[in-house]
């Protein structure tokens, strides 16, 4: 399952990884998948905000 929602600073082996991940908990439930991968990366721009304060 492809993953596209991230930005162009996202680290290229982060989001191999969080897709590998994502793609292993969807082989059980496709919605927990795409529910944490939605997480993780919300997560991610919440602590880029944060950073930049």
């Amino acid at each position: 399952m492809p993953y596209t929602t991230f930005d162009n600073n996202s680290s290229p082996l982060a989001v191999d990884r969080a897709s590998e991940i994502a793609d292993y908990i969807a082989q059980d439930k496709p919605s927990a998948a795409e529910k944490w991968i939605d997480t993780v990366f919300s997560k991610v721009e919440q602590l880029k905000t944060f950073l930049s304060l």
